[in-house]
């Protein structure tokens, strides 16, 4: 009888275990299982008024562009036109993408909730770049061609 407590103490202790070891993972697939799910068509809804396209002041279109994406935090609006316009300097047309606001968070929830891995994870943000790459292939004045992430 004690032979079988023994095994099933150590399958409990393996078993725990494994669940430690496991723990970030099984748990960002436990967050990324709650994601609502979005086609192309309503992801690009999403995001459309919230991209804030800078073009350079001189050259001609189709321009190189940037695709310029914020922090977990979210926008900083003087610090992401400060880097739009050094990239306007050389060239490049920028198009700034908030993912957060579409979402309706602040930058307070942003920072306890999406800095912390417990909203808008790493999947849903690419669905966010794939959406902004689709809307700049419709905007002739960007060459997605040459494109910067």
């Amino acid at each position: 009888m004690l032979k079988h407590w023994r095994a099933i103490l150590l399958v409990i202790v393996g078993v725990a275990g494994a669940l430690f070891w496991y723990r970030e993972p099984l748990m960002m697939a436990w967050l990324a299982s709650k994601i609502e799910k979005t086609d192309l068509a309503q992801r690009q809804d999403l995001i459309r008024d919230f991209i804030d396209i800078r073009l350079p002041e001189s050259g001609a279109a189709p321009f190189p562009v940037v695709l310029q994406f914020h922090g977990c935090a979210g926008m900083r609006p003087e610090f992401h036109r400060q880097w739009a316009d050094i990239a306007n300097k050389a060239g490049y047309a920028v198009m700034i993408v908030d993912s957060n606001r579409p979402r309706g968070y602040s930058r307070r929830e942003a920072l306890d909730t999406i800095c912390r891995g417990k909203a808008l994870l790493g999947q849903e943000r690419a669905g966010d770049i794939y959406a902004a790459l689709t809307l700049a292939q419709e905007d002739e004045r960007l060459d997605t061609e040459r494109l910067v992430l």
